[in-house]
């Protein structure tokens, strides 16, 4: 469904400026925004039609009007939607349209504040902070708390998928490594200190994962989506990091229907990891 499109095409020289904000600075912000609309138009191979097109088939169809009049100077104001649809259309990030990382020496982010582009996209993402008049730490260190929280979230389901990969490396080939063998011990006694350590440092990592979770919970922010499978171990294990698909337990997760692969992965994992780590001790029992 395409929305209605109801920006003004052509603003005034200076409209919308608020005196506080100074004079001029909104239509220098938009300048840097159309100069990279047009730069990534070009680079894309898009005229203004089909970029306009691109934004309609996304559902908020900015005019070929509207963006010729960006490119050209014409329209000194720009809105959020207008950058946030034009970014999915010309396939770039939208701070690339705002900061112009790699094309200026420098962006000006606020009135009079003129800071590196790298700096002008950390402080969008949440990750820097520029000097600015009246600027608290205090306030900033508490409006980026759950970027926080949510990007160690990130970085602890990486490691956690990470280690799952080593592990079912080790279960689907034989033979050490030569780090590994220093390590561990050449023959199977090795292989399976290996797969041992491997698998503690996989039930500690699921540990980990497990506290942070309800850390996000305890500062009352909703909890981060989680793939399927990891969502069902973090959900359904104890603190040894094994899979128990029965257990009611739930911290707020649900794994989405149709996943059966990834619900399966973790059992099957943690039988073929328990086979070799354990192996039979004489012959066949049949």
């Amino acid at each position: 469904m395409e929305h209605a499109y109801d920006t003004p095409e052509v603003s005034p020289a200076g409209a919308g400026n608020v005196e506080a904000a100074g004079p001029g600075w909104s239509a220098r912000v938009t300048r840097t925004v159309a100069s990279q609309i047009k730069h990534w138009r070009e680079r894309r191979g898009l005229s203004a039609k089909q970029l306009s097109d691109r934004t309609g088939d996304l559902g908020f169809r900015v005019p070929r009007t509207v963006i010729a009049n960006l490119e050209t100077g014409r329209r000194d104001a720009v809105g959020v939607a207008e950058v946030l649809i034009l970014a999915a259309a010309l396939d770039v990030p939208p701070t690339m349209l705002l900061t112009a990382v790699g094309r200026e020496e420098a962006v000006e982010i606020l009135p009079d504040v003129e800071v590196p582009p790298w700096l002008g996209r950390g402080w969008i993402l949440g990750a820097r902070h520029p000097d600015y008049k009246s600027f608290s730490r205090a306030n900033w260190q508490d409006a980026r708390r759950a970027i926080a929280l949510y990007d160690i979230h990130r970085l602890l389901v990486l490691e956690h998928q990470q280690i799952q990969t080593r592990i079912k490396r080790l279960t689907e080939h034989d033979g050490l490594s030569s780090d590994q063998s220093t390590l561990f011990g050449d023959g199977p006694q090795g292989r399976t200190s290996l797969l041992n350590h491997a698998a503690q440092e996989f039930a500690y990592s699921l540990d980990r994962i497990r506290q942070h979770r309800r850390l996000i919970q305890a500062e009352g922010f909703l909890l981060p989506t989680l793939p399927p499978g990891l969502a069902v171990s973090v959900r359904g294990s104890e603190s040894t990091g094994r899979h128990h698909a029965e257990d009611p337990a739930s911290d707020g997760d649900s794994a989405t229907a149709g996943d059966d692969l990834d619900r399966l992965l973790a059992p099957i994992l943690y039988d073929r990891l328990n086979s070799q780590m354990n192996p039979p001790s004489g012959g066949s029992s049949d």
